[in-house]
């Protein structure tokens, strides 16, 4: 009775999930930096990170979570000899695909913006070609020790990533924000002053990169202590062959672009509407300023609430996962209402705030505040629940070891929102509610459907078990 007892009082102790703080360190550091580049600068910036994103889910971005499961098969079976060649076929696949990546949008930038319409973001998206690079390599280390069993490297590399990136990119914005007025002086353009200072956001996140990764391969040089002593105990009959080990990587690979191919693309198809929707009526600086408005401070506000959420719930996904697979499902359901209660005791406040006070915070924050931007960040402010909500029941879909789910909920979205958007963005009265409304649509769908899938599921278990 006592140690039940000291097990609950365990559990009521504030939970704290540190792979949250990089996140939210960076969101913070956008708040100053979109008082220094403007709504214009962070519409230049949201195209090139958006396309950033996709490139690099097809150029390596996806090999972190790859080489973890790689490592950590392993490492059960104690395989350490495999789990560290692993870790060397990742590295140079990583620098072989970002490689290819980094051509890849270089090359294509003039193609991509010009199809867009929005040039300027070329300034800094190019630039992008060099954090694929070093983000790909920090992520495969990442992956490797996420895989032996610790996450604490990855942790504390996030917030190094997240500190260094945010003071350099105030630190380049405001330089080259200087460099772009002079040059727009000269070229009698004044949207080269916000797209450079774009570009500057860009050049701070190489430099987060570059530390997070010289950070991680410091404390890769010292895991080779522990890891020949590992070694000494290595269970593996035989090397595994090269063939098979990128044979399961790219099987691997293929399940994790497609778990989240969905998830980074409905923004850049929004955009992408909302553009060519609007450009014939609205000014191209009109559409630039929309688009900073909504990813620079909408999102990153909305986000910086999700996080917190995040931070300081769903802290049950292990225990459910332990109790599901020895087919315990009673613990299992009080875990997960517990979760669903903590997220939305946390979430409520926020939105409840946000709804009410989003004018003053903008004021507060930004100086200004536009009606289309407030009355957005309003409407917004409900996926302070959806977002925790779709991110706890997808690591918890995870661990239950719903593969093909993880991949037909997003796609199912996916479709859904962008329905919702060509349809909503044709309409004046809403259109510039759209891409807000959109993403609403989207993860409200994946909460519903993910929800109903873990209900289904631990109720199936709850009722066989009966």
């Amino acid at each position: 009775m006592a140690n039940e007892k000291k097990q609950e009082n365990k559990r009521k102790k504030l939970y704290y999930d540190l792979s949250f703080v990089g996140t939210l360190i960076f969101l913070l550091f956008r708040i100053p930096l979109t008082n220094i580049i403007g709504n214009e600068g962070n519409g230049y910036f949201s195209v090139s990170w958006e396309l950033y994103t996709l490139f690099g889910l097809f150029f390596g971005l996806v090999l972190s979570n790859v080489t973890g499961e790689m490592v950590r098969k392993r490492f059960r079976k104690n395989h350490y000899q495999n789990a560290a060649n692993v870790l060397t076929t990742s590295l140079f696949s990583g620098f072989v695909l970002s490689l290819l990546g980094a051509a890849a949008i270089y090359f294509s930038s003039n193609i991509l913006l010009e199809f867009l319409s929005i040039k300027l973001s070329g300034i800094g998206f190019r630039f992008i070609a060099v954090l694929l690079i070093f983000s790909t390599m920090a992520g495969v280390f990442r992956g490797f020790f996420e895989g032996t069993g610790t996450n604490i490297p990855t942790y504390f590399s996030k917030m190094v990533e997240a500190f260094v990136a945010g003071t350099g990119a105030v630190i380049f914005s405001v330089i080259l924000v200087k460099y772009g007025a002079k040059v727009g002086a000269l070229l009698f353009n004044q949207q080269y002053e916000p797209a450079f200072g774009a570009a500057g956001i860009i050049v701070g996140c190489i430099c987060g990169s570059i530390f997070a990764l010289i950070f991680l391969f410091a404390v890769n040089c010292i895991y080779q202590i522990p890891l020949k002593q590992l070694l000494k105990k290595d269970e593996s009959k035989m090397m595994e062959p090269l063939k098979a080990v990128i044979r399961e990587m790219t099987r691997l690979s293929l399940f994790a672009f497609m778990e989240l191919l969905f998830f980074k693309l409905f923004r850049t198809v929004n955009m992408w509407l909302y553009i060519k929707t609007t450009s014939v009526t609205d000014g191209k600086g009109k559409i630039v300023q929309y688009l900073g408005s909504y990813h620079g401070k909408v999102l990153v506000l909305i986000g910086i609430a999700a996080v917190i959420v995040l931070t300081f719930s769903g802290r049950n996904t292990k225990r459910i996962h332990r109790f599901y697979f020895k087919n315990e499902y009673k613990p299992c359901w009080k875990f997960f209402c517990d979760d669903i209660k903590q997220i939305a005791i946390i979430s409520i406040p926020f939105i409840v705030l946000f709804a009410a006070l989003g004018n003053n915070i903008f004021t507060f924050l930004y100086k200004t505040a536009g009606k289309i931007e407030v009355t957005m960040f309003q409407i917004g402010s409900i996926n302070i629940f959806f977002i925790p909500m779709a991110v706890y029941m997808y690591r918890l879909l995870r661990k239950m070891d719903l593969k093909l789910v993880l991949i037909i909920i997003p796609a199912v979205s996916f479709v859904i929102q962008t329905v919702t958007m060509y349809f909503i963005v044709k309409i004046p009265a809403i259109g510039s509610l759209s891409m807000i409304i959109s993403e609403t649509a989207f993860w409200g769908m994946v909460v519903i459907m993910e929800l109903l899938v873990s209900l289904k599921t631990l109720k199936q278990g709850f009722k066989s078990k009966i």
